[in-house]
C-alpha cells in the first residue's frame, strides 16, 4: 500500500517494511509540514508496528537540514551592522526571515530611566547607544 502526502511518500510493503521517502524538492529541507507528516507516520507505525522502517530521500540527497523559519534573540543591542541598518535588520533583510528580540537595548534604557534602580549605569548605557547604535 502506498500513501502520498505533499512531502512524504509512504509504502507499506508485503515483507513488513515501511519505506518512507522525503520528497520536498530541491533538497528535502525539513519544514513544519514535512515534520508533521513524519510525526503522523510515527503515530501510524506505533499503532500498527511494521517489521522495520526505512526513511530515505528522493533526489540527490536525504535531507539538507531544516528550513529557517525565524530567529529569536534574547537581547537586541540595536547596534549598527555593516551599513546604516542595525545588525538585526540586516539579518532580516539578508535571510528574509523574521527576527524577534525578547528585550531590546531601548527597553533596558527605558527600565533604567523609569525604575530609578541602577541609575549609575544609565549614563554608560546611553553613551554605548550613542556610539554603537543604529
Amino acid at each position: 500500500m502506498v500513501t502520498e502526502q505533499p512531502f512524504l511518500r509512504v509504502e507499506r510493503r508485503d515483507d513488513g517494511v515501511v519505506l518512507a521517502t522525503l520528497d520536498r524538492p530541491k533538497v528535502n529541507a525539513l519544514n513544519t509540514d514535512l515534520l508533521l507528516e513524519l510525526e503522523a507516520l510515527a503515530v501510524a507505525c506505533a499503532e500498527d508496528p511494521p517489521g522495520s522502517v526505512v526513511v530515505t530521500g528522493a533526489g540527490r540527497m536525504f535531507a539538507a537540514g531544516a528550513e529557517l523559519a525565524g530567529i529569536v534573540v534574547a537581547v537586541d543591542r540595536q547596534e549598527r551592522g555593516t551599513g546604516e541598518l542595525s545588525a538585526v535588520d540586516e539579518v532580516r533583510r539578508d535571510l528574509g526571515v523574521p527576527v524577534e528580540a525578547i528585550v531590546t537595548f531601548d527597553h533596558v534604557i527605558e527600565y533604567l530611566e523609569e525604575s530609578g534602580r541602577h541609575a549609575e549605569h544609565l549614563q554608560a548605557a546611553r553613551a554605548y547607544r550613542d556610539q554603537y547604535g543604529a
